[in-house]
């Protein structure tokens, strides 16, 4: 196998949560007033059990799986990796059962075990930037009803880079998620997009969101690059989410 791209994460990822949450109160956008939740900086030889590991799931051109391969833990950090590895067979479950799918590359993914509503989400982390890559630091969560009936969910992508181009960005996405009646399928809809450029180096950067049930803004190396407020949409994120890391 040969390494084409790494996602590369210390991740001091400092989740300051709400215990509890009313509208239009100023203060409750102020971090000063927020409370430490997880905090995690990965300092160990392995994950800690704040986390789990994406397994038997398929993403754009990508396999999950858990492996020292893609997903390490060292003095550097977090270390989640994607491999070139052509016709690589994995399984993936859908209603009718389990399905064997081949993908030419395999990367890593966790998730936290503990799901949050509104706070402040950050990470220091270094990203691959070379075409191909896709790495991530983003949150999904839903209503908990399974799917029909229920089923609806969020994703606030915090940062993902995209990079098909020749100049990759740096993506600011909210997604909203309806229940069909294929919930292998769900019907989706990007509802806000912020592309951010960026001055790629190799350096570590310090991405961050800011989520109330007013407004989201996010922020790279301490800068606003992007905000969406609360205009009593349907679709503006209010359910639990985890805080998932992917290459």
């Amino acid at each position: 196998m040969k390494i084409i791209k790494t996602l590369l994460l210390s991740f001091a990822a400092l989740l300051l949560t709400l215990a509890g949450y009313a509208q239009t109160s100023a203060r409750l956008y102020n971090e000063n007033y927020m409370f430490t939740a997880l905090y995690d900086d990965f300092s160990g030889t392995s994950l800690s059990d704040k986390w789990y590991e994406t397994t038997n799931y398929a993403r754009e051109i990508g396999y999950f799986v858990d492996s020292p391969s893609t997903i390490g833990v060292d003095s550097a950090g977090l270390k989640l990796s994607m491999l070139y590895s052509p016709n690589y067979m994995g399984t993936v479950w859908k209603q009718d059962g389990w399905h064997t799918v081949y993908y030419n590359y395999i990367g890593g993914e966790i998730n936290s075990n503990e799901s949050f509503s509104y706070g402040v989400f950050e990470c220091l982390a270094k990203f691959a930037h070379n075409i191909g890559s896709m790495p991530a630091f983003w949150t999904m969560g839903g209503d908990g009803i399974l799917c029909p009936p229920g089923g609806y969910s969020n994703e606030i992508d915090i940062a993902e880079v995209v990079c098909d181009e020749g100049n990759p960005t740096i993506d600011h996405v909210i997604f909203w998620y309806e229940p069909p009646v294929d919930c292998d399928n769900p019907t989706h809809a990007d509802k806000y997009r912020k592309n951010t450029s960026f001055n790629w180096d190799d350096a570590y950067h310090h991405f961050k969101c800011i989520w109330s049930g007013d407004k989201i803004e996010y922020f790279i190396d301490g800068n606003s690059t992007g905000y969406k407020y609360n205009n009593n949409e349907e679709w503006f994120p209010q359910y639990p989410q985890r805080i998932i890391l992917s290459q």
